[in-house]
């Protein structure tokens, strides 16, 4: 249902009056069976077709793995793949799902990675990020031979990123070198962060051989 509304709405131009039609007569179809409205296309959703990515990533973490790719054939992006083969979630847990994407979404700071979309139907999901072409801190002023002044204003840069995620509400609780990315302005940018019901999901269908996967708790 995402991806016919997706289609509807973002790609109107590709179809043929015909074509629409047929997809507004299949939705109807699928709503009248399932008995599930159709509610408004998230901002932040991405068909995987939207998305082309290397089959072997460059890095990998506990709850996936991260790969370069291409966004729409023309844009250079990061995918991250999150490790939840067969994904069910309750309407609850979705819920969390869609208001942490829609925070992420909005998100607009040179400190931190902007996030271009994500896709939370595909097998496996996976979210889009903006390519910070420098690598991570670590690796940057490792090679660069950069002054130590310059390595304390990537640090100044990461401090002021941090502190725009929190005015959003959001603690990155993963806060390391590797986690600071150095984008193609040279500035210092935060990643991987603002993810926890993903995380909890990938965990959960990782460690379970049940597919279906709850809330995770309140703290």
């Amino acid at each position: 249902m995402l991806t016919l509304t997706f289609e509807l709405d973002q790609r109107d131009e590709r179809h043929t009056e015909g074509d629409k039609a047929r997809m507004k007569l299949l939705m109807s179809n699928i709503q009248t069976a399932s008995r599930v409205a159709v509610g408004q296309l998230p901002a932040w959703f991405l068909p995987d077709y939207e998305v082309e990515f290397e089959p072997q990533p460059f890095a990998r973490g506990p709850c996936g793995s991260v790969h370069r790719g291409v966004l729409h054939s023309d844009t250079p992006v990061v995918v991250k793949c999150f490790d939840a083969p067969d994904m069910r979630i309750d309407s609850r847990t979705a819920r969390l799902l869609e208001n942490e994407m829609e925070t992420l979404v909005q998100m607009d700071n040179p400190n931190v990675v902007k996030m271009l979309g994500t896709c939370h139907v595909s097998t496996p999901p996976f979210l889009v990020c903006e390519d910070a072409i420098n690598d991570d801190m670590g690796s940057y002023v490792s090679v660069s031979g950069d002054s130590k002044q310059q390595r304390w204003k990537l640090l100044h840069q990461a401090a002021l990123g941090l502190a725009y995620i929190h005015s959003k509400g959001i603690v990155h609780g993963h806060l390391k070198l590797s986690n600071i990315l150095v984008g193609a302005d040279g500035q210092a940018k935060l990643s991987d962060f603002g993810l926890k019901t993903m995380r909890y999901i990938s965990k959960t269908s990782t460690a379970s051989s049940v597919p279906y996967v709850g809330a995770p708790p309140s703290v």
